[in-house]
Parts: structure tokens; C-alpha cells; sequence
């Protein structure tokens, strides 16, 4: 908290990627508003997710730099990224016997404190998610019957839960 507001939510510099020491991704400059809304386009194998997965510091740079409002993503602990900045994968399996509820509940786990296992308002925000992605009825089937589909619904509405500044899809 405090201090000066950078000048932007999310800015790649130079960024780089290699791939089993083959680059895949070269010089990229990026530098996104808070509100704005980017399309990355590309055909298939062109590292789109490559790139979206650096940005959010789950791929190592081999050159260059991405901020997180001024600050280097690597620098952040998981869960203090985790209150700004959320990423819904592309292809994420579920192999597990939760409820699509309790999946979207996930999403607030980056606001819980050590010693609590919910917050005031945090039902009602899964609620809300559950709505925006028009996944009300399903709350209490296992998240792993969903389909392909219902399922990618499943990851936006947690993403919405978690509340982060930038939301990266």
C-alpha cells in the first residue's frame, strides 16, 4: 500500500523467452493501463501462452523485464500477486472432489488471513461470480463433471472472485 501510483498496471521491457535455449519470444514492449482491454493474436505455437505465463511470473525471462505497477513480478510473494494479478490457464484439469462452488471459493484464498477460513462477504462474491458466468445452477456439482466449456466458466469465475487488479485469460 501507499506510495506513488506507476504509471501502469502491466508493462513488459525487452522480454524475452527461450525454450530449451531456443528463443520463442523476442523483444516484446507492452505497457497496459488499468481498464484497458488487449487481445494477444497469433496462430497456434506462436507462445501466446508463453508469453501471458511470463507475464505473470510462472515462466523465467531470459532478457528484459515485466512490472507489476512499476515493481518486477518476481519480486511479489505468490499471495501478494495472487491480490493483484490473476490468470485463468487455457487447458487446467480438475482430478479433485470439489464442488464448483468450493473452486470459485478458491479465488479468495490471496485475502484470507493465516488464521481464518472465510471472510465476511466472501459467499456472497462466490455468489456474484457464479452469476456473471452463468454457472448459478452447477454450484454443487463436482467441478470435475463440468464440461470443457463449463469448465473454462468455472476458472473465469474464479479468477472474478480473487478480485485482482489484472486479470489475464
Amino acid at each position: 500500500g501507499g506510495g506513488v501510483m506507476a504509471a501502469y498496471a502491466l508493462e513488459a521491457e525487452g522480454l524475452c523467452l527461450r525454450l530449451s535455449g531456443k528463443p520463442i519470444v523476442r523483444g516484446v514492449d507492452l505497457h497496459l493501463e488499468l481498464g484497458q482491454a488487449v487481445g494477444i493474436l497469433g496462430p497456434n505455437g506462436a507462445a501466446k501462452t508463453s508469453l501471458l505465463r511470463a507475464l505473470c511470473g510462472l515462466l523465467p525471462l531470459s532478457q528484459g523485464r515485466a512490472l507489476l505497477f512499476g515493481k518486477p513480478i518476481g519480486s511479489y510473494t505468490r499471495r501478494e500477486l495472487a491480490r493483484r494479478l490473476a490468470y485463468v490457464p487455457q487447458n487446467a484439469g480438475c482430478d479433485f472432489n470439489f464442488t464448483l462452488r468450493e473452486l470459485v471459493r478458491m479465488g479468495r484464498y490471496p485475502h484470507l488471513s493465516r488464521l481464518s477460513a472465510a471472510a465476511p462477504g466472501d459467499a456472497a462474491l462466490v455468489e456474484e461470480a457464479l452469476a456473471k458466468t452463468g454457472l448459478t445452477a452447477y454450484g454443487d456439482r463436482l467441478a470435475r463433471t463440468l464440461s470443457g466449456g463449463e469448465w473454462q466458466r468455472a476458472l473465469i469465475a474464479r479468477a472474478l472472485c480473487q478480485q485482482a487488479d489484472c486479470l489475464l485469460l
